[in-house]
């Protein structure tokens, strides 16, 4: 099992092993044309021995990258719904980090902005136990 991002990059493995097996050009390629589609998908391809289950991830039109599954053959209806469910957990999980990625920027924005404004203190009280250690001196 792996997961790609947009580009069919593999950016999760698992075993490690996964990685090597799953890190052909042709999947790449079948996880890219499912993202650049732009609709909820899934496919199934056997090729050089290794049967895949890619399973688009993330919301029409704002995809993130691909579910692979290693299997050969097409999945039966308790397959499909096992890697669905999958695939749903890990859309939420990436969702979630978007939002929290976001959020941390717009923290350390914020805080730059206090440290340039001269108000250390209170920059040091917002990033306490989110951002490291601020500088002591006064910044520019």
């Amino acid at each position: 099992m792996a997961l790609t991002d947009r580009s069919g990059r593999i950016i999760e493995a698992a075993p490690a092993s996964a990685r090597t097996r799953l890190s052909a050009e042709w999947i790449r390629s079948e996880a890219r044309e499912l993202v650049e589609r732009g609709i909820r998908s899934g496919r199934s391809r056997d090729r050089d021995g290794v049967g895949v289950q890619l399973q688009t991830l993330g919301r029409a039109q704002r995809l993130m990258g691909v579910l692979l599954v290693e299997g050969s053959g097409v999945p039966d209806t308790a397959e499909r719904t096992l890697i669905g469910l999958v695939a749903a957990l890990a859309t939420v999980q990436l969702e979630h980090r978007i939002g929290v990625d976001a959020a941390e920027t717009a923290l350390r924005g914020s805080v730059v902005r206090l440290l340039l404004a001269g108000r250390g203190e209170l920059a040091a009280e917002i990033s306490t136990g989110i951002l490291p250690r601020l500088p002591a001196a006064r910044s520019r």
